[in-house]
């Protein structure tokens, strides 16, 4: 027996507002915990918002989910991205 697999691409945007929990979430679930886990700085959800007004927050989505993001912060002509997670079933 064959399974097919679902080909709904993803689509990568701007975050916006309405994207600030699924942001949370997925960040959140890589944040640095006092056991030494994790990997990302902890953000609230008003420096979610924050970078979302900025236009720093780019997301990857699929039927309405977020399933990766990343703000991505300029200096200098140089780019550095923060915030980086996906989610675990899509890594």
């Amino acid at each position: 027996m064959t399974t097919q697999a679902s080909t709904l691409a993803a689509v990568v945007r701007k975050a916006v507002a309405s994207d600030s929990q699924g942001i949370a979430q997925l960040v959140n679930a890589f944040t640095f915990r006092s056991d030494g886990s994790g990997q990302l700085i902890p953000l609230t959800k008003e420096d979610i918002l924050s970078s979302i007004n900025k236009g720093l927050f780019y997301i990857a989505e699929q039927g309405g989910n977020v399933l990766a993001c990343c703000s991505v912060v300029e200096y200098d002509g140089m780019a550095e991205l923060r915030s980086l997670a996906v989610s675990q079933q899509h890594q």
